[in-house]
């Protein structure tokens, strides 16, 4: 409807002077003016147009529809901070805001049910049957809608409901006419902010120097606040993987020796270094000259003493003191059996067997021959087909955390990229003193199944993964053991 429509309705009153309604109309539209522009986001605006504004117009439901940015829908409704998406009502506004959206004037109808009284306000057709399918379900007795027009186009309708049987007081209806061409770029602006926020450097170009320093001191302190919670974060909460550690060697997993059973020379070597040899095959022959020539004289020897217990016997009849003489050659006789019953014995040990099946490990084996051996000395080295292990050098100051069954990652030499994923075994109890290392500790993995690549003797890196930790307790331990060291000096 436009003024003059609204001026002539009834309010069933004594209508006051013209001057003084034309006055207090001005003042009610400057002061809905007014407080509309003391809000200062979209959502306060929306809020206070269709919750606060009852205090001019006592509606019983108020919507606000927005046509920019997008299809018409609905952006705020009285009573609800939140707007339920999913109900009809939502779903019936919507399609009155498409159906008025060309709607530029306002309108205030008289309705029952699908019946509304349009009269001579020369309102489209389709525009009527939006707004009839809209109150038929609404059940609203007067309908009130009023367009926000910025340049000619509706930016939005502000529709309010009655739905009691008296009609709405003309002088706020008018008032709220009188303000429209004022809220229109009132909520335009707010709607533009919320959607471009950089927009408000250019709406106020001139913003007090004092008002940037302290939103820069703001985002200084919200950047000093996250880099803060990231540090600590890092700090004690991140979990880091903590690994000891330091150089491999591949040895045998179990060290076999082949060792020399009695005292003699080496006669003959059968084998060689890298040798393949099964378990009881002969590598080595003792001289076996001495054993013989010792075998022989004690045979001799207990022969000459049978002989001579055979004399004493003959002369014991005669001179009765030849039987002691023989009882004492009977015993050194029997000595000499015994003696004899160990040489022989000794005798089987002339050749030098190996223990296990495995590969002859012993540098240049083979020039052993005519080196005299002790017993109990050991001939050579035997490693067992494929059992092979990594040793790690850990330093004796991480090596009190590392325990069995921990996860150690070895990397050869040969093929550094290649990662193999071992268990520790072993852990030596006492550290040793290696060359370049210093103090370590050795830590024993085995090989599952050793890689054909692998060699004993190869080099490498060894990882063991020994617990889970934070950073602050790794800058902490290290820190303590260079002021330890550090404190020897002062």
């Amino acid at each position: 409807m436009n003024q003059s429509e609204a001026k002539d309705m009834n309010d069933k009153h004594d209508a006051p002077a013209p001057q003084d309604i034309r006055e207090k109309t001005l003042a009610l539209a400057f002061e809905i003016v007014r407080r509309t522009a003391l809000q200062k986001t979209f959502s306060d605006l929306c809020l206070f147009l269709v919750n606060d504004l009852r205090a001019f117009i006592e509606f019983d439901r108020c919507f606000i529809i927005m046509h920019i940015g997008g299809s018409s829908r609905v952006v705020a409704m009285n009573h609800q901070p939140s707007i339920e998406k999913k109900s009809e009502s939502y779903s019936r506004m919507n399609d009155l805001g498409a159906g008025i959206k060309s709607l530029g004037k306002g309108l205030l109808l008289s309705c029952d049910g699908d019946d509304c009284d349009f009269g001579l306000h020369g309102i489209a057709d389709d525009i009527k049957t939006a707004v009839k399918s809209y109150t038929e379900f609404s059940k609203c007795r007067y309908f009130l809608s009023l367009p926000l027009v910025d340049s000619d186009q509706p930016v939005a309708h502000i529709v309010c409901e009655f739905f009691a049987d008296k009609a709405p007081h003309r002088l706020p209806v008018v008032a709220f006419i009188e303000a429209a061409p004022l809220l229109a770029p009132i909520l335009l602006e707010k709607w533009l902010i919320e959607q471009k926020p950089g927009l408000v450097k250019l709406l106020d170009p001139v913003e007090p120097s004092r008002k940037r320093f302290e939103a820069s001191d703001r985002r200084l302190w919200i950047a000093g606040a996250i880099a803060l919670t990231l540090i600590i974060w890092l700090l004690f909460l991140f979990p880091i993987d903590y690994t000891v550690g330091g150089e491999t060697l591949i040895v045998p997993w179990e060290r076999n020796f082949a060792f020399c059973k009695i005292e003699g020379l080496i006669d003959k070597v059968l084998v060689k270094e890298g040798a393949h040899v099964k378990q009881g095959e002969v590598l080595a022959v003792l001289d076996p000259k001495e054993i013989k020539f010792k075998i022989a004289k004690t045979e001799r020897e207990i022969e000459i003493m049978a002989r001579q217990i055979e004399r004493l016997t003959r002369e014991a009849d005669k001179t009765p003191s030849k039987l002691g003489e023989r009882k004492i050659a009977e015993l050194e006789r029997q000595k000499k059996i015994e003696e004899l019953k160990f040489l022989r014995w000794q005798s089987q040990f002339l050749t030098i067997k190996a223990p296990t099946g495995g590969i002859i490990m012993t540098k240049d084996v083979d020039s052993l021959a005519g080196k005299k051996i002790s017993a109990g000395e050991p001939f050579c080295e035997i490693a067992a087909h494929g059992e092979l292990a990594a040793e790690v050098l850990v330093p004796d100051n991480k090596a009190a955390i590392v325990r069995q069954g921990q996860t150690v990652n070895v990397y050869l030499n040969n093929n550094p990229l290649t990662s193999y994923k071992l268990v520790v075994n072993e852990v030596a109890p006492s550290a040793e003193i290696m060359p370049r290392q210093g103090n370590v500790c050795r830590v024993k993995a085995k090989f599952p199944l050793a890689p054909e690549s692998a060699m004993v003797g190869m080099t490498g890196i060894g990882k063991i993964h020994v617990e889970q930790t934070n950073l602050w307790s790794i800058i902490v331990e290290a820190a303590a053991l260079r002021w330890n060291q550090l404190s020897l000096y002062l």
